[in-house]
């Protein structure tokens, strides 16, 4: 099973009926978790013995300043690479789900992030474009500066040279740090490289498959990532040949 809910487990007692359930029913699951939950390590050996192989959780940024910017406050402060190595101890997968362009966003912090990241034993790493939704308070704050466009979710985008790429990759703000063409190029940079697969993260995504019994699963993850990174690979080089550099 895969639950798409952003947030299964939020309501601790309801958490704990629904993993109940899927451990009496022996069905396998996927599913995602806040930075707080994967660290919390008997929620986590909980999950591992109601039957689940994988979660994606969001991390966003390792960047304090930048959690806090979008109401990320639970992942501040959080032990991310020891709780990773501890899920994955339990035979979970660990996904990390990463925004960029989010607003104290550098190249010299995504540098870092980038090389943390690459000592971090997660299956998959999926890299998105911030998007700024109507209602949220970064939203009224980058309209009243005029540095967004306000009717993104109309379809309208402003940036003519991405109508190849995909829509997690489309921007609708201006960053201070970057153009949007460099943000999509940091992202697919990123989603590329981090994904690469070597001997190591081969052998620790199938080593955590066998502790939970689900080596299928761990099959289906290394076939993705490497879909991932030859994908953002290839939409790198179309984007470069795009602006002639």
């Amino acid at each position: 099973l895969q639950f798409t809910d952003d947030n299964l487990l939020a309501d601790r007692s309801h958490a704990a009926d629904v993993l109940d359930m899927l451990r009496q029913k022996r069905r396998r699951f996927v599913t995602m978790v806040t930075l707080d939950q994967l660290c919390d390590s008997a929620l986590m050996q909980k999950m591992a013995y109601s039957g689940c192989m994988g979660v994606a959780v969001g991390v966003e940024s390792l960047d304090k300043d930048n959690c806090l910017s979008v109401g990320k406050r639970q992942n501040v402060g959080q032990p991310f690479q020891e709780a990773v190595q501890c899920t994955n101890e339990l035979g979970i997968q660990v996904a990390a789900l990463l925004m960029v362009g989010l607003p104290y966003d550098t190249s010299e912090r995504l540098e870092r992030t980038q090389r943390y990241l690459e000592e971090i034993p997660c299956a998959a790493f999926d890299l998105r474009i911030l998007r700024i939704y109507p209602g949220s308070p970064l939203y009224d704050k980058m309209l009243s500066s005029k540095k967004l466009n306000d009717a993104w979710w109309l379809g309208k985008e402003p940036v003519p040279t991405n109508y190849f790429l995909p829509g997690h990759l489309r921007v609708h703000f201006m960053h201070p740090h970057f153009s949007p063409i460099q943000l999509q190029q940091w992202t697919l940079k990123l989603t590329s490289e981090l994904n690469r697969l070597n001997a190591g993260s081969v052998a620790n995504i199938l080593s955590v498959g066998r502790r939970g019994n689900a080596l299928k699963f761990a099959s289906l993850i290394i076939a993705a990532r490497r879909r991932m990174a030859k994908q953002a690979m290839e939409l790198l080089v179309r984007l470069k040949k795009t602006l002639g550099t």
